[in-house]
């Protein structure tokens, strides 16, 4: 159970809300979704219409000043045709959370086997001093988008991750593809060396038979002129 939280010589808090990104089932029953962050009596009431309804990028901040921190209730609504307000999921976020001053927030429901998912930001700072009250809800603002971008930033370096870890897989794919060709390319390497080796072997037959018909034709022709000169001697 989460108990109200009032520091000793604090006028209360100042709490910025920042809706990040909403992700909603593909069955959600409208394409304008209503969210409700409530804390003690404290109420914001925050509506986004996107064509696609399943992602949406909400972006919108909220501003709380709290006499003292009790739990966050958030409910997902919509509105019918009739414009009639029905409640789609709720939760309840422990006090305890806003124990560090910032951070990313994923909050999930279930509903039916039909999840909701609420990324969302916050800033918190004590109000110490009424006239630093304005000043600080400036730097929470800044400081809460400060945090959004930080969340997407980390959903970057997760896709370079995934990006490199596919590219080192490729590489290594492809490594083992070359590597299975070696011995095709090793075999084929020797059927040219044979092949070379055979044309080789019949380039030197072929020269030997010319030069046992060059011999063969001298010996012929020596034979012509040694008849001629017994023919001639006798």
């Amino acid at each position: 159970m989460s108990l109200s939280i009032t520091p000793e010589g604090s006028l209360g808090y100042i709490l910025t809300l920042r809706i990040i990104k909403v992700l909603l089932p593909p069955n959600f029953p409208s394409h304008s979704p209503r969210l409700t962050f409530k804390i003690g009596s404290s109420e914001w009431l925050t509506t986004k219409t996107q064509d696609d309804p399943t992602s949406i990028h909400w972006e919108k901040t909220h501003t709380y000043d709290l006499p003292e921190l009790h739990s966050m209730s958030i409910k997902v609504t919509y509105t019918t045709r009739l414009f009639k307000d029905n409640e789609y999921c709720s939760c309840v976020v422990n006090s305890e959370t806003f124990t560090t001053k910032k951070g990313i927030r994923f909050t999930e429901m279930v509903i039916q086997d039909q999840r909701v998912k609420i990324i969302w930001a916050f800033v918190i700072e004590e109000d110490r001093k009424v006239e630093n009250a304005e000043f600080i809800r400036l730097i929470n603002e800044v400081e809460v988008e400060k945090e959004e971008i930080r969340y997407y930033k980390g959903c970057i370096k997760s896709k370079l991750a995934k990006l490199k870890e596919k590219s080192s897989l490729c590489k290594e794919q492809l490594r083992n593809l070359v590597q299975s060709f070696e011995p095709i390319l090793e075999y084929k390497s020797d059927l040219d060396k044979n092949d070379s080796e055979v044309l080789s072997i019949a380039a030197e037959r072929k020269k030997i038979y010319s030069q046992a018909n060059d011999m063969l034709f001298l010996k012929l022709r020596i034979q012509k002129e040694m008849e001629k000169v017994n023919n001639h001697n006798n």
